[in-house]
């Protein structure tokens, strides 16, 4: 994506949601870090950004944070209240 955005072949300008799944693994990895923030600072402003991660260190949290504004941060700390019952796949 960053790429594609350098050489203007797509425009960030409505892009309204940015999303990051494994977000802990993508920010570890140094060159990866480096390459969404040039894609974050590429989008507009007011844009909704979503960060999920199953486990995350402190150090990751922190650099995470920086992304985001009017923080809202869920954590579940008892493995009894990840079941979904009923649940089928």
């Amino acid at each position: 994506m960053n790429k594609l955005l350098n050489e203007r072949k797509f425009s960030a300008e409505h892009i309204e949601y940015f999303v990051m799944d494994e977000c802990d693994r993508l920010i570890e990895e140094v060159n990866v870090r480096s390459d969404i923030q040039s894609i974050f600072i590429k989008t507009p402003f007011n844009k909704q950004t979503m960060m999920f991660s199953a486990t995350m260190s402190k150090e990751v949290k922190e650099t995470c944070r920086k992304f985001l504004r009017n923080k809202i941060e869920v954590i579940i700390d008892n493995d009894s209240n990840l079941t979904l019952h009923g649940l089928q796949q």
